[in-house]
């Protein structure tokens, strides 16, 4: 097959990805944004080196995903669909980690075993399916649309404004007691961790983000 002569501009890199994976990441760009939404990627390459991965989309695929970005984030019923969607899948995957919790996934029967993988195969495609609708190639138009429409209001400081314009009502702050992460890198190597399980299911709080 013949690859076609076309730019592919880096967006990102992960450490330890399987050779699989890479079909979840088409995927999730494609085809799952695509029954999701109505538009996904097309124009993807993943290069792997060893077991590090690298993502690259097209300049045409950056320029088509900022046009349907654009066309989706424009009407207020989708906003208001993606934003309860994703509040509710976030919901479902809490709710997997603390039913799981304790769970003896060795004393599963093989069965048991794929049930509880599907479940939550489910649950991560439709996180991340979401996921991928938030990223920056998607708002490259609306940015520009903000940012001239602010610039021709008379705004003194139209990068300031955009900053506040995009703030959330609410922010993460990691809770820095404890050694959770350096607890959970130890499980990866001795698989049997041993860090406090209320930090565990709770390693960040909410918080309200000032906009005044």
């Amino acid at each position: 097959m013949k690859i076609p002569n076309k730019k592919y501009v880096f967006f990102w890199a992960e450490e330890n990805d399987a050779y699989c994976e890479a079909d979840y990441a088409l995927r999730n760009y494609g085809e799952n944004c695509k029954k999701a939404f109505g538009f996904g990627s097309e124009e993807i390459a993943l290069v792997y080196h060893g077991y590090s991965l690298e993502f690259y989309l097209t300049e045409e695929e950056i320029k088509r995903s900022s046009e349907n970005g654009f066309n989706f984030f424009s009407k207020e019923e989708n906003v208001i669909n993606f934003l309860r969607n994703t509040k509710n899948i976030r919901a479902q995957a809490s709710e997997f980690i603390k039913k799981s919790q304790g769970i003896d996934v060795g004393s599963f029967s093989d069965e048991e075993f794929l049930e509880f993988q599907i479940e939550l195969g489910n649950i991560l495609q439709k996180l991340f399916t979401h996921y991928i609708l938030t990223q920056p190639e998607k708002f490259k138009k609306i940015e520009k649309y903000i940012y001239d429409y602010l610039k021709d209001l008379g705004v003194e400081d139209v990068k300031s404004a955009m900053h506040t314009l995009v703030q959330s009502e609410e922010k993460i702050e990691i809770i820095k007691k404890g050694k959770l992460f350096e607890n959970y890198s130890k499980t990866i190597k001795e698989e049997n961790y041993q860090g406090g399980e209320e930090l565990l299911m709770n390693p960040y709080k909410m918080i309200k983000t000032d906009l005044s």
